[in-house]
């Protein structure tokens, strides 16, 4: 299951070329953050943000603590603290951040409102 970041003048309802998913996994990591930035959020629903939500939601993006997050996922996994583990999944969660960040920048470069599709 994904969710579906599509800019507000998409021609298709779903599964747009120039649309952004995540994996539901993934974006679980995330959710907090979402909801932080726009009150009416859901995860299960369409949720089109404003400029300000979408300003809003890239500056808390950039303020996430990527290795607490790692850290606690690896210990709950691993009971441990494998510090390779830790490093790979702290980068993987900083290229989807990142990713994610870049596209939402260039939907306000555009100036289109982003929709975000839930499961």
């Amino acid at each position: 299951m994904y969710l579906e970041f599509k800019y507000h003048t998409a021609k298709k309802e779903f599964w747009n070329e120039d649309s952004y998913y995540i994996y539901l996994g993934d974006f679980e990591v995330f959710l907090a953050t979402f909801e932080k930035s726009k009150a009416d959020f859901c995860m299960f629903g369409e949720n089109d943000f404003s400029f300000d939500e979408l300003k809003r939601l890239i500056k808390n993006l950039k303020k996430i603590d990527l290795e607490k997050i790692s850290n606690n996922f690896v210990k709950d996994i691993c009971n441990e603290k494998p510090s390779l583990e830790e490093e790979r999944f702290t980068l993987s969660l900083f290229h989807l951040v990142r990713k994610m960040e870049v596209w939402l920048e260039k939907a306000i470069a555009l100036g289109v409102r982003v929709v975000v599709l839930g499961v």
